[in-house]
């Protein structure tokens, strides 16, 4: 089995509407997610996300997030291998995936003009975050094909088959290979009685969407009184943003769930060292467990100093959900840093890594307790704890993973809670394919929930903006692209000439179009698309010439052809199957798109230059290239055409 072909969406949520998911530091998030789909040449598919809170580059007309390019620029290290051999030594392919030679020096420029910027790689931020996607969608994907859910499928491993997983590169002087060997065998005894346990009692879990911190107090006790009916015993509040209103919230706290109840905190990264200590040491009064990310989690250092002042208080140092790989969080486990490890399913490179981490957190003696404040993080996180207590801790005294009670409705098969307890998921696979229809609703920005919230200006509708770097000077006409004595870029009218017979420019002065792009007509009544600037021809409409909706309908699998006989015909380019009628999955794309470009909006989409023909007899050197260019193309705009016959080929695909 191959991999054909991966797709990847903008999907978000509007959660800042309601202050779901807020803290000190993130104070309006939008839970959003890269979707992944890995496409194979069966029937069997792979889903996978990575997790981020919403805004993202924008990208001419595109508006994509730089973490859904970082995954496509991955997707050469992945179509066309053969699966088996991936499962086969996945610790090579998760290197492949998180260290290529030139992505671990620097994205693609995408990224260079948002905060992102900020976690380029190495093994770190943006492309971690994509490679834990694709990793992510591979297990899901082999989980799918041995029918089992990834917690069983992991467990079911051997420990040689396990280590195997693992990338122990820059790990030996805290883990050696041996080392993961011996404390993975050792639990193998006791492994069927600890599934056994685990099935029968669930695995315990605290909640976070009790006290997000733009909750108000009402809110604030009727989630905690709700909480404690459903059974939870442990609860996190957020903290950080005004000392006497964190008291006064955690007196509140502590009034409903009294004293023999667990209470977390969690600054979110908002202290300096020193100020966490004195701050952590001012709520001290209020038993808590933990304090969750007192001051950047860059600073291993600072971690340790917090947690050593902290040592007499009883309050342990949590951190981990922004350690960005393996060696961040040796550096904690060596420092002393961290009390309660919280891996993160999409923060380091996915699966194989957060093994690594959960080996190390045995060594060391520190209790996992996964983070999941995200959209799908719960449905991961479960089998990543549930396989930790089965194969590595056998602990539940101290490890406790974390639920968010929300957005869980949009996955075919949720995270279940039960008496504070996450329910052992049976269904294959890694828990996170989504529904079609939230698919459809909530892509980013074109899905029929995200037109009707920019109608209504909950949103700022982003066809509207222009980047503030960029400074529009139609009038400047002497070359493309100029910068001014303020270095601001400047986007000026190309010389665009319309090629119908005469050569004269199309364009009048006052033009604003900055497209290189032109469009033209051959002389067999096709449409192809000429550039200015490179001398190129494509019978591919250029991204920076579709409207919104074009680009959206794009981002399907499903492209419609018309065969020489003149009928119509669909052709996925990732699957190569080929069909007459049209697929669901188009026509809800298509009328999703219909929907949105109905919405009163003003896209600043360039003008394409006239339709004449080329050639049409005349000598202009511009026709000249395009004549050439034109020639010099290969076969037409679409791929073999399916037979004549009332259904298309019997396999269903291209020969």
């Amino acid at each position: 089995m191959r991999i054909r072909g991966i797709s990847v969406r903008d999907i978000r949520f509007p959660t800042s509407l309601r202050l779901d998911g807020s803290d000190a530091q993130h104070v309006d998030p939008d839970y959003s997610c890269a979707y992944v789909v890995l496409f194979t040449d069966s029937e069997a598919k792979g889903f996978g996300l990575s997790f981020t809170i919403g805004r993202g580059t924008e990208i001419g007309k595109l508006f994509i997030a730089p973490l859904v390019q970082a995954i496509r620029s991955l997707a050469h290290l992945v179509v066309g291998q053969d699966f088996e051999a991936i499962v086969k030594d996945f610790g090579a392919f998760s290197r492949r995936l998180t260290n290529d030679s030139q992505l671990r020096w620097v994205l693609p420029s995408v990224a260079l003009e948002s905060e992102s910027s900020k976690e380029l790689g190495p093994e770190k931020g943006v492309l971690h975050l994509a490679a834990s996607a694709v990793v992510n969608a591979v297990w899901d994907l082999w989980g799918r094909t041995q029918n089992k859910p990834i917690w069983k499928l992991l467990t079911d491993l051997t420990p040689e088959e396990l280590v195997s997983c693992v990338d122990f590169t820059y790990l030996e002087d805290a883990l050696t290979k041996e080392e993961a060997l011996e404390i993975l065998r050792s639990m193998v005894p006791g492994k069927d009685k600890r599934e056994e346990e685990i099935r029968s009692s669930g695995y315990p879990c605290y909640t976070t969407s009790s006290g997000w911190i733009g909750y108000d107090e009402d809110k604030i006790r009727n989630n905690l009184l709700i909480s404690m009916q459903a059974g939870f015993s442990k609860f996190k509040i957020k903290v950080g943003q005004d000392l006497e209103k964190d008291k006064k919230r955690l007196r509140l706290v502590r009034s409903i769930i009294g004293d023999n109840r667990q209470l977390m905190i969690d600054a979110n990264q908002v202290w300096e060292v020193d100020q966490a200590i004195n701050w952590v040491k001012e709520l001290a009064e209020f038993k808590p467990v933990w304090i969750e990310e007192p001051t950047s989690p860059d600073d291993i250092l600072g971690h340790a100093k917090v947690a050593q002042a902290l040592k007499d208080t009883g309050i342990g140092v949590a951190t981990g959900e922004h350690c960005h790989n393996r060696v961040m969080f040796k550096q904690l486990f060596k420092s002393g840093g961290m009390q309660y490890c919280q891996i993160d399913a999409c923060r380091v490179g996915g699966i194989n890594e957060n093994i690594a981490v959960m080996l190390m957190a045995k060594k060391f003696g520190v209790p996992v307790c996964p983070h999941a404040g995200g959209i799908g993080l719960c449905e991961m996180i479960q089998h990543l704890a549930i396989f930790n207590f089965i194969c590595i801790s056998g602990d539940l005294k101290h490890s406790v993973a974390e639920y968010a009670d929300h957005l869980h409705e949009h996955f075919i098969q949720p995270a279940r809670i039960k008496h504070g307890c996450y329910i052992v998921p049976d269904a294959p696979g890694y828990s996170v394919e989504m529904i079609g229809s939230s698919l459809i609703n909530y892509e980013y920005p074109l899905g029929p929930k995200w037109r009707e919230m920019f109608d209504k200006k909950l949103y700022e509708d982003p066809s509207k903006q222009v980047p503030p770097y960029v400074e529009h000077r139609p009038e400047t006409r002497s070359s493309h692209f100029q910068r001014d004595d303020s270095h601001a870029v400047i986007s000026a009218k190309p010389q665009i000439r319309n090629v119908a017979g005469s050569g004269a420019p199309s364009g009048e002065p006052g033009e604003s179009s900055a497209s290189v792009w032109t469009e033209h007509e051959a002389p067999d009544g096709r449409k192809y698309y000429y550039n200015t600037v490179t001398k190129a021809s494509t019978w591919d409409k250029p991204d920076e010439m579709k409207t919104p909706a074009e680009s959206f309908i794009t981002q399907c699998p499903w492209r419609e052809f018309t065969s020489d006989s003149g009928k119509t015909y669909y052709h996925n380019v990732l699957t190569k199957e080929s069909r007459w009628s049209m697929p669901e999955e188009l026509r809800l794309t298509k009328e999703a798109a219909q929907r949105g470009e109905k919405a009163p909006v003003s896209f600043d989409a360039p003008n394409s230059g006239g339709g004449g023909e080329a050639g049409g007899g005349s000598t202009s050197a511009l026709d000249q290239a395009m004549a050439a260019t034109l020639a010099a193309m290969t076969g037409g705009p679409g791929p073999a055409v399916p037979s004549d016959a009332p259904r298309p080929l019997p396999d269903g695909k291209h020969s």
